[in-house]
């Protein structure tokens, strides 16, 4: 597997970090790489959850926590998504007194042997750099501002969108 790693210091307590991230089907609040999302479960957080994400370039996105720790991190994985057979991503807030660290961790698994390793290193990583940045700037802004970098969008529940 492949492994990419980001972090960013956010003027805010860890709480108020934790509680954006929290929310996982309103991740296009401050995700502005996400056009729009919504829990497609009915719990909207911890082992199990669900969230579909439209992102532009990919089309529609489902992803299912797989490992909660409250107050702290949280893991979603996706499947066969183009290029990627499956992707682990692990947001994590660490206190440091009144401001935090966010880290990102995405390790990856690419599909079609040499071709898939080819596009990982011709423009997957990099891809995945990037989406990474602009995920953790809009959330850095979001915390410390409350204004959103993302296109205003509502949030459907699992209810809603049944």
């Amino acid at each position: 597997m492949s492994t990419v790693t980001k972090q960013t210091k956010i003027n805010a307590p860890a709480n108020e970090v934790w509680g954006a991230i929290a929310d996982f089907g309103g991740v296009y609040k401050w995700a502005p790489n996400v056009a729009s999302s919504y829990s497609t479960t009915e719990a909207n957080g911890g082992v199990g959850a669900g969230r579909h994400c439209e992102v532009p370039g990919f089309g529609g996105i489902d992803e299912e926590i797989v490992e909660w720790k409250e107050g702290h991190s949280y893991k979603y994985q996706v499947e066969n998504i183009g290029p990627i057979g499956k992707l682990v991503n692990e947001w994590s807030v660490t206190s440091h007194g009144n401001k935090s660290v966010v880290t990102t961790n995405v390790s990856y698994r690419m599909r079609f042997g040499i071709m898939g390793a080819l596009m990982d290193k011709l423009m997957v990583r990099r891809s995945l750099r990037k989406a990474i940045a602009q995920s953790q700037a809009g959330l850095k802004s979001y915390v410390e501002t409350r204004e959103s970098m993302a296109t205003p969008t509502p949030v459907r529940t699992a209810d809603k969108a049944a």
